[in-house]
């Protein structure tokens, strides 16, 4: 029974600092959660707010771009239709004249 006696009393104090030691370190991490979730809390706060202030802008640029192209298509397409207009309204040289057709059908 000695011996018995003698574990006990050894490993009894060191479970016993064991279990202080395990409580000690789950306050201290709770603690340290807790003081992490208040420092991080408003940094996550200003970073949503900047998310959607990005996404505002990113929207109205893309509006802005989405007419700026709307203009240069409308662009394009009234200087297409100039250029054929002034295509139609020139001659073409190369073909014979109204005159020269007639006067070989003379002939």
């Amino acid at each position: 029974m000695g011996l018995t006696s003698f574990f006990k009393n050894l490993f009894g104090p060191a479970k016993e600092t064991a279990e202080d030691l395990a409580d000690k370190a789950e306050t201290t991490a709770e603690e340290t959660i807790t003081k992490i979730k208040e420092v991080a809390e408003p940094i996550l706060e200003t970073a949503a707010d900047f998310a959607n202030e990005t996404k505002d802008a990113i929207i109205d640029y893309a509006d802005k771009a989405s007419d700026v192209i709307e203009d240069i298509i409308d662009s394009i397409i009234d200087d297409a239709d100039t250029h054929k207009t002034a295509a139609e309204t020139v001659f073409d040289v190369s073909e014979e004249s109204v005159t020269e057709l007639s006067e070989e059908s003379d002939k």
